[in-house]
């Protein structure tokens, strides 16, 4: 039974060690493909491990609308009149972060009808999710190393 909870302990600790190297490499990918303006979204994301049961569960969550990094920002399903205050304010903080010379509500508009721009030219950047797919495949290996250990030294004796 020791040797179990010690192997649990263990899985908990590469999953711990993966998590947190995915949110370091995904905040590089943000700053590489120029996507950072206040650094909220980098900031927002959050490693979490936890034990339940025999099982260990690790999850790296992020902000709403996360996606939008890779994908950029759909057409609103509703659309409004005018801007809603929430946006336009987001969209403001957003083009002085960028020190970008245009008016935050025209953006806010265009977004909000068209889509961003990014989303409008179909251009797909991976800031996400090839990290994604690299670290559950490095946490497979390295767990699966972990039990052909364990396997082999529960043989031994």
């Amino acid at each position: 039974m020791e040797s179990i909870v010690s192997t649990q302990a263990e899985v908990h600790r590469i999953v711990q060690e993966e998590l947190a190297q995915a949110k370091a490499n995904i905040t590089e990918n943000i700053e590489r493909e120029g996507k950072r303006a206040t650094g909220k979204t980098a900031e927002s994301m959050a490693v979490t491990v936890a034990e339940e049961g025999a099982a260990v569960v690790g999850t790296l969550s992020g902000r709403a609308y996360f996606g939008t990094l890779e994908t950029g920002s759909k057409p609103w399903a509703m659309q409004y009149k005018r801007v809603p205050k929430f946006f336009a304010d987001i969209i403001a903080e957003w083009v002085e972060a960028k020190n970008i010379d245009a008016p935050p509500y025209a953006i806010a508009t265009k977004i909000m009808r068209e889509g961003s721009k990014q989303y409008r030219e179909g251009a797909i950047t991976t800031v996400y999710s090839d990290e994604i797919d690299a670290t559950v495949e490095r946490i497979n290996k390295r767990v699966m190393g972990l039990f052909d250990t364990v396997l082999t030294e529960s043989i031994k004796r």
